[in-house]
């Protein structure tokens, strides 16, 4: 009995691991809407020469966004206080998970080559 109680108490604690943050699901819409009005393909709308929608803009400033949005001094703030677009709490903990799992870029599902699968092995019988 105390072996099905431990089993059902492991399968418990292993089921219940957050899974890791999707970035094309869960980061890019955070993104999207409260970064790239001021940090995205538009040169001239663009600040401080920070480019946060393509893979080489944001590889090496991840961490910076972790500490800009989580920022409790106004002038250094992200998104800045008078931007339509505030995070909620919610947003933050998933950019700040993103960050500490390794910040890994995914392209979108429309820029990747489809590829063929594999041609299964076929046994033939007489």
């Amino acid at each position: 009995m105390l072996f099905y109680c431990l089993l059902i108490m492991f399968a418990a604690t292993v089921s219940a691991a957050p899974k890791p943050v999707d970035f094309l699901r869960e980061v890019r819409p955070i993104l999207s809407d409260a970064c790239f009005q001021c940090h995205g393909p538009d040169e001239s709308t663009r600040m401080a020469k920070l480019r946060l929608d393509t893979k080489g803009g944001l590889a090496s400033k991840a961490s910076v966004i972790a500490a800009r949005v989580t920022e409790t001094r106004a002038a250094r703030k992200m998104p800045p206080p008078h931007a339509k677009v505030q995070l909620a709490e919610g947003q933050i903990a998933t950019l700040k998970r993103w960050v500490d799992e390794g910040a890994q870029w995914q392209e979108h599902w429309s820029f990747v080559a489809p590829k063929a699968p594999a041609v299964p092995a076929v046994q033939l019988t007489k």
